[in-house]
């Protein structure tokens, strides 16, 4: 399916990133395409392998009814903003901002997620991997490069 080039410069209705200690962060962008929608996943590499030049980025098309479903889940989700949590060293980092006009939604923990947030917790690891079957793999350039590990978003 040829993806419309008008989504280019829109900015996400949704964003998701992950990153752990030993991988570059990845992040998923759903962005309004026409009246569709789009998902960009992007690598964000701090290691720049020899000839890589850039960040690695994928797109497809969402299907509407897989869209309805990631913001019907979110919007059912119910979490206090000053939970408590630990302090994490080291840990995996999570987040995701919902581009609400004029005032977007920005949620982020690192390593376990804060007292109350386990259903964001869970949502947001089967929005990843919702996303990601509707992308090509993703190459070895991020966390297969930098461990020579088998690239996971399991974590």
């Amino acid at each position: 399916m040829q993806l419309p080039d008008a989504h280019r410069d829109q900015p996400p209705v949704l964003r998701l990133w992950h990153s752990s200690p030993l991988a570059s962060p990845y992040t998923w962008s759903v962005i309004t395409a026409a009246r569709s929608h789009v998902v960009r996943r992007t690598l964000d590499l701090e290691v720049t392998p020899p000839g890589a030049l850039g960040p690695e980025v994928s797109e497809a098309a969402l299907p509407p009814a897989d869209f309805k479903t990631i913001m019907g889940e979110l919007e059912r989700i119910s979490i206090c903003p000053a939970a408590s949590s630990e302090l994490v060293l080291d840990a995996g980092m999570y987040g995701v901002e919902i581009g609400r006009y004029p005032s977007p939604v920005v949620l982020a923990w690192a390593g376990s997620p804060p007292v109350g947030w386990e259903g964001l917790a869970a949502w947001h690891h089967r929005t990843r991997h919702r996303l990601n079957r509707l992308l090509p793999p993703a190459s070895g350039l991020g966390y297969e490069y930098q461990t020579g590990r088998g690239l996971t978003f399991d974590e």
